[in-house]
């Protein structure tokens, strides 16, 4: 046996695993779960809650998986009569004083007191006194309420907030019977970026999200996989959407936003900015047609009518004056399948010399965790595809400075489709710089309003592409809803347009179009959607920006880089 391994039998099952592996991990190896309420992969180990207990062969009594190393030619035993009795004890012990509540709790449906009671519990209350009274709906940051009562004092969030985050807003009081978890020395969660994980590591119905209290029964949730678009790291997270059975849906289909495992990028975590700030994306000011300003103001067409102005504009454009009359403006939140046909029609084809996109923009530090300064998703893919033309980007402020002085006769802008527009980019808008404005958006705002053609796009949550976060890992962003109205994503419009000007583009299908990139642009050969679907690829031939490979050093993150478990 070699001596970095150990030989162990679980159930009858035979492993071999690394020396050092707890008897909970050797078991989710073998897809056997140990039921578990304190231990979580990426935190401390405390061994606390006595629910992971197992019988090992020849020890005196049961020991605690989660934190029991395996030894060598150990057998052990997950589910025996002394396994399920303890268990069953513990759920005793657990539920003493807690409230039965579950009709009315927020997180049932996905509670681990409710799934392990029905499997390892299903004993009758000996309690004998009335339960202890706890604090209920005590707000302790912006969007986290603790109910004390339901608290099983696993210390998760208190461990969270020590060693991840090491802001130790949380703690524990009192003695025996009388412990509770509350916040400490007069602290809150709010200033906390990344409060909502404790949300998400509450095994229970102690800490609940207020943004998503009472709107949605979890099990009438659907859930897709995507990539956070609100800055470079692209962090992995899951929209969990009502699939129309959800009473209080308000004409809304998504109703939280969860962080999904990533060993190189995320880790288990993610900031509250990408987990809360997804409302635009539903909102009243969704654009739904196309729409064309002619006198008595702005009126909705057909798409193949807004594109063939848009095609004539810009085709009279160059050959009247050539392509130094075009200002083109791309968003860093698009795709590299849009990048890449906006690449081929205004740089190729039309002749673009220069956009207002200027590399590194934003800068690319951030707060030693997750978010980086730079609030886009796909910089980096851009810069790579050559979306700032031959002669170099320049900042978005410049450009519309130069078409403020009128050095344009047709300005194309997509939109950023995610942040707020700064009042100074409205100057070249306002003084009508350019003849012809032609804006992409997803949602209304003061750029809308003024443009001359105005084409909807869809945000993120409709889109179907890739982006490149900023250590070179391409991910796939999936598409979770369809299409408000008659929007269309920006890769699907550029296509048509390229079409309606006679450029061999694809259709604008998100897969083909990819492949056509990985064919041409060096740093993606070899790269297909396929290949990206589960923790995304790095870029072909580089590690760029320090990117992660074995965890998540690169972005901050300090917590455990192994994959998580039915948590």
């Amino acid at each position: 046996m070699n001596r970095e391994t150990v030989l162990i039998k679980i159930d009858g099952n035979e492993i071999s695993v690394p020396r050092g592996t707890t008897i909970l991990q050797a078991a989710e190896k073998l897809g056997i779960h140990i039921p578990r309420y304190c231990y979580h992969p990426a935190l401390t180990t405390v061994g606390s809650c006595r629910i992971c207990q197992v019988e090992v062969a020849g020890a005196p009594g049961p020991v605690i998986a989660c934190h029991a190393q395996a030894m060598d030619g150990s057998e052990i035993f997950t589910d025996t009569d002394l396994v399920r009795r303890v268990r069953s004890g513990v759920m005793e012990f657990l539920l003493l004083n807690h409230p039965i509540d579950c009709p009315i709790c927020d997180t049932s449906g996905e509670c681990d007191l409710q799934n392990y009671y029905m499997t390892d519990g299903k004993h009758r209350s000996r309690l004998r006194h009335s339960k202890i009274d706890r604090t209920k709906r005590k707000r302790i940051g912006a969007n986290v309420v603790l109910d004390q009562e339901r608290c099983i004092l696993c210390s998760r969030c208190v461990r969270f907030l020590a060693s991840v985050t090491g802001t130790n807003e949380m703690g524990f009081f009192g003695k025996g019977s009388e412990s509770y978890i509350d916040l400490a020395n007069g602290k809150t969660l709010d200033g906390n970026q990344y409060a909502g994980n404790v949300i998400d590591l509450c095994p229970v119905g102690a800490l609940t999200d207020d943004a998503f209290r009472f709107r949605c029964r979890v099990w009438y949730l659907k859930r897709a996989p995507s990539v956070c678009p609100h800055c470079a790291n692209g962090c992995n997270i899951e929209v969990h959407y009502n699939s129309d059975l959800c009473w209080k849906n308000e004409g809304k289909k998504i109703m939280r936003i969860k962080p999904r495992f990533n060993p190189h990028v995320n880790g288990h975590w993610m900031c509250d900015i990408g987990r809360y700030e997804f409302d635009f994306a539903e909102n009243s000011t969704r654009l739904g047609r196309p729409l064309v300003t002619r006198q008595g103001g702005q009126e909705e067409v057909p798409w193949d009518e807004a594109l063939r102005v848009a095609a004539g504009r810009l085709k009279g454009a160059r050959d009247d004056d050539g392509s130094f009359s075009i200002a083109l403006i791309p968003s860093p939140g698009m795709t590299n399948e849009a990048a890449y046909l906006l690449r081929k029609v205004f740089i190729d084809h039309l002749g673009v010399r220069t956009t207002g996109f200027r590399k590194g923009e934003g800068g690319t530090g951030g707060d030693g965790m997750l978010l980086r300064n730079d609030q886009s998703p796909n910089r980096l893919g851009l810069e790579i595809i050559g979306c700032d033309g031959p002669e170099g980007g320049i900042s978005r402020e410049e450009m519309f400075r130069q078409v403020g002085e009128g050095k344009f006769k047709v300005l194309v802008f997509f939109q950023d489709l995610i942040h707020s527009v700064p009042p100074a980019d409205l100057v070249g808008f306002e003084s009508k710089g350019a003849e012809f404005i032609i804006v992409l958006a997803s949602n209304t705002s003061p750029f809308t309003e003024l443009a001359d053609l105005v084409l909807p796009v869809s945000p993120w949550t409709e889109d179907n592409g890739t982006w490149v976060n900023w250590q070179g890992r391409v991910q796939w962003v999936t598409p979770v809803l369809p299409p408000i109205g008659y929007s269309r994503n920006t890769a699907e419009v550029l296509a048509m347009l390229g079409d309606m000007m006679g450029i061999d583009v694809s259709d604008g299908e998100s897969t083909a179009t990819f492949d056509r990139l990985a064919r041409e642009v060096k740093e993606f050969s070899g790269l297909s959607h396929e290949n990206l679907k589960e923790y995304g690829a790095a870029l072909n031939g580089a590690a760029l920006n320090g990117a992660a490979t074995n965890g998540t050093a690169s972005s901050g993150y300090r917590g455990s880089g192994e994959k998580p478990t039915n948590d």
